[in-house]
């Protein structure tokens, strides 16, 4: 019985087009919008993204976030109202706390004003 020899390139060629698939998505993502503040952390500055002010495609962009718990996070806030506090972003439906714990540097809601070493609730 003799088996069929199939070629190395073809067994590199699927995870190759799967990451080019990839680093298009990414790269062709739209940015977001100018009055959007994005900040280098070295100097302890992160970016903050209103939860009560935030669009789909900003809630999007942030970390463990995609479209649907974007959606999910409009559908929360105009079922229940306003965010008073980050952990209120618990009460969204497929964000628990590792999620949350990736979220919470980036989020902020209504009046609160971040500090710099604020990196946690």
């Amino acid at each position: 019985m003799n088996k069929i020899r199939r070629p190395a390139a073809l067994w590199l060629a699927l995870p190759t087009a799967v990451l080019a698939g990839l680093t298009a998505a990414v790269l062709l993502r739209p940015p977001l919008p100018a009055d959007t503040a994005w900040t280098a952390p070295a100097d302890g500055t992160v970016f903050r993204l209103d939860l009560n002010d935030a669009s789909v495609e900003e809630l999007d962009a942030l970390p463990g976030i995609g479209p649907v718990l974007a959606e999910s996070i409009l559908t929360r806030r105009a079922e229940l109202g306003a965010f008073t506090s980050k952990d209120d972003v618990l009460s969204v439906p497929g964000i628990g706390e590792a999620t949350f714990a990736e979220l919470a540097p980036y989020i902020t809601y209504g009046d609160e004003v971040p500090s710099h070493e604020d990196s946690g609730r």
